[in-house]
């Protein structure tokens, strides 16, 4: 499922599926993330393993970016 504002997005670039290959081909990582990935996140800074964490942004966009 894609997200709507990335479908909207694309969509002003002309034909969607080749806007989102193109788009996929960009990508930094292999595969598609999903909420389990982002669940892993907050669940890293909920723990004591982030302890001593303050201050930093937790990306998670796979390699995205400002894409």
């Amino acid at each position: 499922m894609r997200p709507p504002a990335l479908a909207a997005a694309m969509r002003k670039r002309g034909d969607l599926t080749q806007a989102l290959t193109d788009t996929a081909a960009l990508r930094m990582l292999a595969n598609r993330g999903s909420a389990t990935d982002v669940a892993a996140g907050i669940l890293y800074l909920v723990s004591d393993a982030s302890r001593f964490v303050s201050g930093s942004e937790l990306v998670i966009d796979a390699g995205y970016g400002g894409l």
